[in-house]
């Protein structure tokens, strides 16, 4: 089983540094967006252990406005 591992390991490596680089042209940038919104997608569900010890802390931060101009948004995977 190691041996299938490490050959399609290979196999994925040389085909990756076959592919060419990615040039970077930066004369198509455009400016900033002025209104541009900044999202924090939260993911939350009641069967997992590290979303309910993690979630008071969130709660926190956001009551505080620590993050000026950042809406927050909850996936609730609970379903």
């Amino acid at each position: 089983m190691r041996t299938i591992v490490v050959a399609i390991a290979a196999a994925v490596a040389a085909v990756s540094c076959q592919a060419e680089p990615v040039k970077s042209d930066t004369s198509e940038l455009s400016a900033p967006i002025e209104n541009a919104r900044v999202l924090a997608v939260l993911s939350y569900a009641d069967w997992c252990g590290n979303c309910k010890v993690l979630d008071p802390k969130i709660k926190a931060a956001q009551a505080a406005n620590a993050f000026d101009g950042v809406e927050f948004v909850t996936l609730d995977y609970t379903a």
